[in-house]
């Protein structure tokens, strides 16, 4: 469904595949740290990995509720 209606968005291939990229590589790579180190539960590798990826959550929280907060509150021009 996500698909049909982007096609009716008229984006690009390019900026479609770039933003789904960006999208969902960190994600991706996130799980497979973690995935790859389940088995050491609470080793280094886990920790580094379950930390890295709370730290992404919370950083991208953040920068999607400030790219929000922007398009709702446009500053003045001068």
């Amino acid at each position: 469904m996500q698909n049909y209606l982007l096609g009716l968005a008229r984006i690009s291939f390019l900026p479609y595949m770039i933003g789904s990229l960006a999208g969902t590589l960190p994600w991706m790579v996130a799980f497979i740290v973690v995935g790859s180190s389940a088995d050491l539960t609470l080793g280094l590798p886990f920790v580094v990995a379950v930390a890295a990826w709370i730290i992404l959550v919370l950083v991208a929280g953040r920068w999607w509720r400030r790219q929000a907060n922007r398009q709702s509150n446009p500053e003045p021009e001068e």
